[in-house]
């Protein structure tokens, strides 16, 4: 069997047509893996950062205000803001926590919730 030019041709476009197409194909589904990947993050990941950064805010502030009420605990004024800003500080860090167990009931890794319930108890 003799391979004419024309015949030689088809066959380079059809072998360079079958590379785009697999090309084409693959690059299909490794954007379909990255959306996936871009949901979990923004729909589980980013909320959970977001979350933690606030709960070590709150207790940073909640320390804060703990040295002032002991350092100005005699004063009416200072001593009962103090008093009153870290009552809304301990809610605010108990909203937080419970926040977190619920994001954790979505982790994949049973030791990535092990983590967040050790991190719970200790106090971060």
């Amino acid at each position: 069997m003799r391979f004419t030019i024309g015949k030689k041709l088809a066959f380079g476009f059809s072998a360079i047509f079958f590379l785009m197409l697999l090309s084409a194909v693959f690059s299909y589904h490794r954007l379909a893996q990255l959306s996936a990947a871009q949901d979990e993050l923004t729909k589980l990941r980013v909320p959970i950062v977001l979350t933690t950064w606030d709960l070590r805010s709150a207790n940073n502030r909640a320390l804060a205000d703990v040295r002032g009420y002991v350092l100005f605990g005699a004063q009416e004024n200072k001593g009962a803001s103090s008093k009153d800003d870290l009552e809304l500080l301990v809610k605010r860090v108990e909203s937080d926590v419970n926040k977190l167990k619920e994001f954790s009931k979505t982790f994949r890794r049973e030791e990535n919730r092990q983590r967040v319930a050790e991190s719970i108890i200790t106090g971060f």
